[in-house]
């Protein structure tokens, strides 16, 4: 049987908002996002943005708030592989602002993205001001108006391994560790999808909720996480004697290939070997790789 939803409170229609498609930059030109992305490489971000027109004025009316309510366009994304979501950049929104045109960045880490990617915009009550209304919209956060979702499956050479969360005491890590990575680093012509496994411990209820969800107070706990699995790649891979060799031996979905795309990405005019021995004999190479993956900088 067919449900219909409705919002209990009023919603702004279809001609005051309006949605364009979703674009990514590509060597300074923009360029349609696909529904697939079979290049894709879990070591790049993905970074994506919208145009959206907007009359607040109007909307503000009705939905029934007075001119003092303050509402927030969101871009917001979800990955099936992960379950994890999150949200790019928010735009706050008055009265005042009129008829706009916007346009809205998101910014996801291909690490935490696996199988699929949902991409939308949502419009969403900041401040309810000083409307007293009945069928409005009083709390904040409440969605009203969100765009059809724009789904990009990721069957990139090299697909993202998946997370999962489990309990350390039933296992060989230690009961109270936080985080581990299940790899092999001497095989590293395992598949990235299947023998790749990041164990996040159910028993630490911080780390377990920062991979969860994209609250501002977990964002640091995520970038620990982010920098420490790919430094264990890099290193792992490193004092791999077989990898420095003949890094062009490894099949599209292999853990070889994610980490010679991640290392030439970041270290694009640099000889594995070189990068072999300054892993090895010297302390400088964690600062780098801090420096390279922007550990703790603010996104720009």
């Amino acid at each position: 049987m067919t449900q219909i939803k409705r919002l209990p409170y009023k919603c702004p229609s279809s001609n005051n908002i309006k949605i364009g498609d979703w674009q990514v930059s590509r060597a300074g030109l923009a360029q349609p996002l696909e529904t697939t992305m079979p290049s894709w490489d879990p070591a790049v971000s993905i970074k994506a943005f919208i145009s959206v027109t907007i009359n607040t004025e109007e909307i503000i009316k009705e939905c029934g708030f007075m001119e003092d309510a303050v509402l927030s366009l969101v871009a917001v994304w979800k990955s099936e592989g992960t379950v994890l979501r999150g949200i790019g950049e928010r735009i706050p929104l008055m009265s005042k602002s009129g008829l706009q045109e916007l346009v809205i960045n998101v910014d996801i880490e291909g690490l935490i993205l696996a199988a699929w990617v949902e991409l939308s915009i949502n419009l969403v009550l900041l401040d309810a001001g000083s409307t007293n209304k009945p069928f409005i919209a009083k709390y904040p956060g409440s969605i009203l108006f969100q765009s059809d979702p724009f789904r990009v499956y990721l069957q990139g050479e090299g697909a993202r391994f998946p997370v999962e969360v489990i309990d350390f005491g039933n296992t060989q890590y230690p009961n109270d560790a936080a985080w581990a990575l299940f790899w092999d680093p001497y095989n590293l012509h395992q598949t990235a999808h299947g023998d790749l496994r990041l164990y996040i411990n159910s028993r630490h209820d911080r780390v377990r909720e920062a991979v969860s969800t994209d609250k501002s107070d977990n964002r640091d706990i995520q970038e620990t996480i982010r920098f420490d699995v790919a430094r264990m790649l890099i290193e792992g891979a490193l004092r791999n004697e077989e990898f420095i060799n003949s890094p062009e031996a490894y099949s599209p979905d292999s853990i070889g290939f994610v980490i010679k795309n991640m290392l030439h990405n970041y270290f694009p005019n640099m000889d594995f070997s070189n990068l072999r021995d300054e892993c090895l004999n010297t302390q400088t190479f964690e600062p780098k790789l801090q420096e390279k993956f922007r550990v703790f900088h603010k996104k720009d």
